[in-house]
């Protein structure tokens, strides 16, 4: 949703004064500001999906949702809508190009593996407890997961994309970061829950410097299958003789032809 706007406050009082509430003591948020005069129905469907599944989740590695209200005009008709939610040092992705400046140089930092399964286990955990509230999140991406210095904590904090599950068979219309998301999504397929468990691993692999599934070269009339193409390169290259003809594509349903185990010896 491009008129959606983030903004960054840092003291509480101001808050209070914005949302006629009382928030925790020297707690830090964010205040996501929608333009709702340039909302269509799906505009609006999906922020208020976004805000009641916000007020119904409560888990330590999801942000905690403070509040949210309206702004009008002199005619009284909404104009903004902003929800408050807890504050995170900053979003994965930035953490990724902190970490990742001297890539190639003789400063290059050294990746602890001991970070990356920490963020594996914190965003595995978050997504166990959406698993039992019968959420698909299908957005899992660097940007959408948030990190605080202290502890390595690590939190969920974009729920644009969500759905409550009816079924396994669900579709949408996949969002503009298609490197993260699964074959099935990007070929507006059936899905389901698994489809996490994919963005969550390619962004995490992301942690050693690496945008696995990105293609050499694409446009933005073909990004869905040059993503596809590179993925099957990735994951399957036997497959990529019969593509795009081969309708068996490897989803995150399956097993990979490469992740097969090997015999124990």
């Amino acid at each position: 949703m491009g008129n959606v706007k983030f903004l960054e406050i840092r003291d509480v009082e101001r808050i209070q004064a914005a949302t006629r509430m009382t928030a925790k003591q020297s707690e830090r948020v964010v205040i996501k500001r929608y333009d709702v005069t340039q909302f269509n129905d799906y505009d609006y469907g999906k922020t208020m999906r976004e805000l009641m599944l916000c007020r119904a989740l409560n888990h330590h590695h999801i942000v905690r949702y403070v509040t949210s209200f309206w702004e009008e005009d002199a005619d009284h008709k909404p104009i903004f809508f902003y929800v408050v939610r807890e504050r995170m040092d900053f979003s994965l992705d930035k953490y990724y190009a902190h970490i990742s400046k001297q890539d190639g140089s003789p400063k290059e930092r050294l990746r602890d593996h001991r970070l990356l399964s920490a963020l594996l286990v914190q965003i595995l955990k978050a997504l166990l407890y959406l698993e039992e509230q019968d959420i698909t999140h299908r957005e899992i991406q660097p940007r959408a997961v948030g990190v605080n210095q202290n502890g390595f904590l690590i939190k969920l904090i974009d729920f644009g994309c969500v759905k409550k599950v009816d079924n396994a068979l669900n579709r949408i219309d996949p969002s503009r970061d298609y490197i993260y998301q699964a074959p099935e999504l990007l070929a507006g397929e059936q899905h389901d829950r698994k489809v996490d468990i994919w963005s969550t691993a390619a962004t995490a692999v992301e942690m050693l410097g690496v945008k696995l599934f990105y293609p050499a070269g694409w446009t933005p009339q073909s990004i869905k299958q040059d993503v596809l193409k590179r993925i099957y390169h990735v994951c399957a290259p036997a497959m990529m003789e019969q593509y795009p003809q081969r309708r068996s594509e490897p989803t995150a349903r399956t097993r990979l032809p490469s992740e097969l185990p090997q015999k124990a010896t």
